[in-house]
């Protein structure tokens, strides 16, 4: 049992974040959920995002006016990683906002080996979890948010059979616009975060996260981020990303993405690796329904290490 675990955990790793602190607890809530934010290389934690703003900061649902839904659909197509995501989030007047999100990553049809490398039944793994968001804007200069995610992980190893685990995870975020054009984000993920499995426990590791956004003029927006994770006593990973978003003025906008994430070291299948480079790209559209409803369609693909992965997100203003 404890040889098929092991191996059922690291295959889902070694498929779906081969990134800085991937083998590590928490790993998919470390990804990105949304198209814009992935095109721009997750570097959003200063930027507000329709639809998907308490993921990269939930100091920025207080920007929320009205009602705002968003949706999300992931495929890793080497790999037969797939992931939804739904959001929903209002304005609480006079200065504050909340949301709620629930986000569910599956890896079916896992090939299944057991210790004497004999094939057995697939195996399958599912990772979800439900976040509830509030952020309130004390002033123009500053705005605090908070991230409250209850996680659910649960591997099928046979059709009777199923290893669970459930946990508790919190974030916190602040957010600051000092002078015209230029926004500060600061954001925790992951405090007091950890899986809570039938004979054990596994602690996520804290995730601190700083970013900057200008806007030299209404066409254009320039993002630079900077992470840094505690995976243990021994090892701080970091990585910077930047991001860059082009406008071309039409009646119907449209956005031109790219980013660059550089991950200055990180553990990945117990190896030391120093100076990975991963490359992001898209576009967006935006426009208005009939009803007068604004609705936002973004397309992301991003290039790593163990393929290519592409993202498809709407969201919109009721």
């Amino acid at each position: 049992m404890k040889i098929i675990r092991l191996i059922i955990i690291v295959l889902f790793v070694s498929l779906l974040s081969a990134d800085y602190a991937g083998g590590y607890p928490g790993s998919t809530l470390r990804l990105g959920v949304n198209a814009r934010d992935i095109s721009l290389s997750g570097s959003m934690v200063s930027v507000y995002n329709q639809g998907f703003s308490s993921f990269s900061n939930p100091a920025l649902i207080s920007k929320t006016d009205g009602i705002i839904i968003g949706s999300s659909l992931f495929s890793l197509v080497a790999n037969n990683v797939n992931m939804q995501v739904f959001s929903i989030a209002r304005d609480l007047p006079p200065n504050a906002g909340a949301g709620l999100s629930v986000v569910h990553i599956g890896v079916p049809n896992i090939i299944g080996i057991n210790q004497n490398e004999q094939l057995t039944q697939n195996l399958s793994f599912h990772d979800s979890y439900v976040m509830m968001s509030f952020g309130i804007n004390f002033s123009k200069y500053l705005s605090i948010g908070v991230n409250t995610k209850a996680l659910f992980q649960r591997f099928s190893i046979s059709d009777n059979e199923t290893l669970s685990s459930d946990g508790i995870s919190f974030d916190i975020g602040l957010f600051s616009s000092p002078v015209e054009n230029l926004n500060i984000g600061i954001k925790v993920n992951n405090i007091s975060g950890k899986y809570i499995w039938e004979e054990s426990e596994n602690s996520i590791p804290a995730q601190f996260i700083s970013g900057v956004s200008y806007s030299p003029n209404e066409s254009l927006l320039l993002l630079l981020q900077h992470e840094l994770i505690d995976i243990n006593q021994e090892y701080l990973s970091h990585r910077s990303s930047f991001g860059a978003e082009y406008r071309i003025d039409r009646s119907t906008p449209i956005f031109i993405r790219c980013g660059l994430k550089q991950t200055q070291w990180a553990i990945i299948n117990d190896e030391l690796k120093d100076n990975l480079f991963k490359a992001t790209g898209g576009f967006g559209i935006e426009f208005e329904s009939f009803n007068k409803t604004t609705i936002n369609l973004d397309y992301a693909i991003e290039f790593n290490q163990i393929g290519a992965s592409n993202l498809i997100s709407i969201s919109a203003k009721l």
